[in-house]
């Protein structure tokens, strides 16, 4: 499964908190750094609230069976496949 839409913005904003991050490093500015850091760590909690992988664990024993089975038999993202079928 290739990443979606909202699987590449969230990319794009971590490489530029990132970019940021070296670069306020390099210049010896520690707090922009450590800014930049928990902007990332922002992105990603804000990504993981949008997925709700928590969800899946609150289905029936049978949504459970399914997502686990399909993961088996692929070779993309868990999340993606379980989310997908929700």
């Amino acid at each position: 499964m290739l990443p979606g839409t909202q699987e590449w913005t969230l990319l794009a904003l971590i490489t530029r908190e990132l970019k940021s991050y070296m670069t306020a490093v390099e210049n010896a500015k520690l707090r922009d750094g450590i800014r930049h850091i928990l902007n990332i760590s922002r992105h990603g909690n804000q990504y993981m609230q949008l997925l709700q992988p928590w969800v899946l664990l609150k289905g029936s024993d049978a949504d459970r069976y399914v997502c686990v089975y399909s993961e088996l038999e692929s070779d993309c993202n868990p999340l993606d496949k379980c989310i997908s079928q929700t």
